[in-house]
């Protein structure tokens, strides 16, 4: 799933500059934003509390999931975004 959600946004990124680079800066931007978007749309988060719990909770998310990343990364060799660039 998110090889598939990821692939239309890194082509965009890459199709909007001249290059057609995709940058890690660019690429956490957008990720980030959609992120912000998810928080703003919540009902629940009201207060400046409310958004910095939100962005706790979502920081928590992403350091379990590169902890797990690399994990696999030391297991295999090989991590998920050069196996994804890659076309893996």
């Amino acid at each position: 799933m998110v090889k598939a959600i990821l692939r239309p946004l890194m082509e965009a990124i890459a199709s909007s500059n001249a290059e057609g680079l995709i940058g890690t800066r660019d690429l956490t931007k957008l990720l980030a934003f959609a992120t912000a978007a998810i928080v703003d749309s919540d009902e629940d988060v009201v207060t400046p509390r409310d958004i910095r719990q939100a962005g706790e909770y979502f920081g928590k998310l992403v350091g379990h999931h590169a902890k797990v990343l690399r994990s696999k990364s030391a297991e295999t060799g090989s991590g998920f975004m050069a196996d994804f660039l890659a076309g893996s």
